[in-house]
């Protein structure tokens, strides 16, 4: 599943710090600057809106949270961008037992030049984990998701996929952990030039983690995975990284990088169409550098430098290039 890992580990990451003191939190940011396409040279400026708002609340043993996100993207009159997302997270808690479960929504709405494309998807996911090691806890985790993605034609999906962990802790406030998961998906389309029209496979691999919060937040995760499908030659392997660095300096400057990157080789059988090999719930490629400067507790300006890549793969054709921005961001 290409990228129902990033949504959710980001999804779990704001549900789980962000709200940490209860009760609501909002967020509200615009940014603007230079954007440098290399697949549109006319595309010069990109401007975004964001806005969030959670709520956590929980009593002895357990806690549930909401997140809700949008970010409207305007390159020009002809090209933009909105993406919109929902998660609510459980977690109960009980003698060496803990037991959690997510429910993510994701939309993301390409309205480009040459190019129209809807993608959606809905993830039901399951984590039980025995603690009673302290310093040595083991996970096992379900996913189910459901995922679509329309343009002239419609792209549907369903992927089943189960993780077996373990989490050292190294101290306090750091712990890494490895695994394996296996993933069952299925693919079909409704275009009619599309011969074959689906097919099934499996995506086995590993997973490595490291996290840490002190004086810097590290969030580290790393798949490597091998792809074996009805309409592909041998295995395909894949690569993601997700990362979420944080540091302050000081009482009021910051540094933020976030990295959410696959890279992949498919060896597909020459007939078949790139729409059926793997199953697309995110396109998104996203790297960017922000430095931010708080004017008070409440409002922060911002110095962002990104680059993205969107793989639009039911139009064939692909959105990236490199942006710098400058914005403005309130929160509570």
């Amino acid at each position: 599943m290409k990228r129902q890992f990033p949504f959710l580990f980001f999804v779990s990451l704001l549900l789980s710090t962000r709200l940490l003191a209860g009760g609501f939190d909002w967020r509200l940011s615009g940014e603007t600057g230079y954007f440098h396409a290399k697949s549109n040279p006319s595309l010069n400026s990109l401007s975004a809106l964001t806005g969030s708002l959670g709520y956590r609340s929980g009593t002895a043993g357990q806690t549930w949270s909401i997140q809700l996100r949008v970010r409207p993207e305007l390159f020009d009159a002809d090209n933009r961008m909105i993406s919109a997302s929902a998660g609510a997270l459980y977690k109960r808690t009980w003698s060496d037992w803990q037991l959690a479960g997510l429910l993510g929504a994701r939309q993301q709405s390409y309205l480009l030049e040459d190019a129209d494309l809807t993608v959606r998807s809905f993830q039901v996911q399951g984590v039980l984990t025995f603690t009673g090691g302290h310093w040595v806890w083991v996970e096992t985790e379900g996913r189910r998701l459901w995922g679509s993605s329309e343009a002239e034609s419609r792209n549907e999906l369903v992927s089943n996929t189960g993780f077996l962990r373990g989490r050292v802790f190294y101290s306090k406030r750091g712990s890494v952990s490895a695994g394996g998961f296996s993933e069952r998906f299925y693919a079909n389309t409704n275009d009619v030039l599309t011969v074959p029209d689906a097919n099934r496979g499996w995506r086995n691999g590993l997973e490595f983690r490291l996290d840490y919060t002190k004086s810097v937040v590290v969030n580290l995760q790393y798949l490597v995975s091998w792809r074996t499908s009805r309409w592909t030659r041998g295995r395909s392997t894949e690569h993601e990284i997700n990362l979420v660095f944080g540091r302050n300096f000081g009482s009021r400057w910051s540094v933020f990088v976030l990295a959410d990157y696959t890279i992949r080789k498919l060896n597909r059988s020459n007939q078949v169409t790139r729409n059926l090999l793997y199953t697309n719930s995110n396109y998104d490629n996203r790297i960017y550098v922000k430095g931010g400067y708080d004017i008070n507790s409440t409002q922060n300006v911002f110095l962002k430098v990104s680059y993205l890549r969107n793989e639009l793969i039911q139009e064939q054709t692909r959105l990236s290039g490199t942006q710098v921005a400058i914005g403005y961001e309130i929160r509570h």
